[in-house]
């Protein structure tokens, strides 16, 4: 198919009411998988199009995945770890849809409502906060930050299109605001809850970190992060976010996840170029292969 006439497709099945609650779409790389979604948004469908996208580094590269890129993907997964309300169409690529993730348990069990007329305590809802991939900002400007002023704390969730901002009244949560990340003024517009969820792809309980501990022992992953491994722990135990963090998924969890985890059972696969694809599976398996360590660190013998 090409992006138009997929979009003739799902047009006539969205005329039709005739989606299911989640349609899949899979490319050979993130450039066709972006294009497809600005075609599909041009038709203007009922249903809610996420590109689900790959990270923009590999573990060699001794850097931290794009924010912008982890916050996108954890946009989708929370779109899809919900009871679906409306049509859902992710587009991705085939790289993506291999790379692990939060699993699904653990981010539906880390996801959860705060609500106007609630009690909560500041400081238990900072750490909180931190826990959950949050990072303490003196201004809130970027997804997946949060501040505490006296009783008001701003917080920009993941997947919200600006910051909001939660007024106490003592432990109680009177107001929700969305505000202007730019000059910092809140809007008229009020809130009666906001969804709190995930903002890394992996964090760690004390049950994981012990379980993480135990597979970072392993003799080839030594080898391999033998010049980091100190402060690897070291991070750990502090819960502190570095560079291979996003990596670890498949041994921070018991059960790592990937993407076609979150999907629905009724999710319908259209398959964009099968030739390419078939070419880009070819190349992925080829990339594993000459990466051994890291395709059991952090692929799970996925070849």
């Amino acid at each position: 198919h090409s992006p138009l006439q997929l979009s003739l497709m799902l047009g006539h099945f969205d005329f039709e009411q005739e989606l299911p609650s989640c349609s899949l779409i899979v490319t050979a790389n993130d450039n066709d998988a972006l294009q497809i979604e600005q075609v599909l948004k041009f038709f203007k469908l009922s249903a809610h199009i996420h590109f689900y996208p790959s990270w923009d580094t590999s573990p060699l590269d001794r850097v931290e995945p794009s924010p912008r890129l982890s916050h996108q993907r954890l946009l989708v997964l929370s779109q899809l770890a919900e009871p679906p309300k409306h049509p859902l169409i992710v587009i991705t690529s085939l790289a993506a849809l291999t790379q692990w993730t939060i699993s699904t348990q653990f981010f539906r069990e880390n996801t959860y409502s705060l609500k106007v007329g609630c009690t909560i305590d500041e400081i238990d809802f900072s750490q909180q906060l931190k826990y959950l991939g949050y990072q303490e900002s003196p201004v809130v400007e970027e997804p997946g930050q949060f501040a505490c002023r006296g009783h008001i704390i701003d917080l920009f969730c993941i997947g919200q299109p600006k910051p909001l901002r939660i007024e106490l009244f003592g432990d109680e949560v009177e107001k929700i605001k969305p505000f202007s990340p730019i000059n910092q003024l809140s809007d008229n517009e009020t809130r009666l809850f906001i969804n709190v969820t995930p903002a890394k792809e992996v964090l760690f309980d004390p049950d994981s970190i012990e379980y993480t501990f135990t597979k970072l022992s392993d003799q080839s992953v030594q080898n391999y992060l033998a010049a980091e491994i100190t402060e690897f722990r070291r991070a750990l135990q502090q819960r502190r976010y570095f560079y291979l963090q996003p990596y670890l998924a498949s041994i921070a969890y018991p059960n790592a996840n990937t993407l076609m985890d979150f999907l629905p059972p009724d999710t319908r696969l259209y398959i964009y170029h099968e030739h390419e694809l078939s070419q880009e599976l070819d190349r992925l398996c080829s990339e594993f292969k000459n990466q051994h360590i890291l395709l059991s660190l952090f692929y799970k013998n996925l070849t």
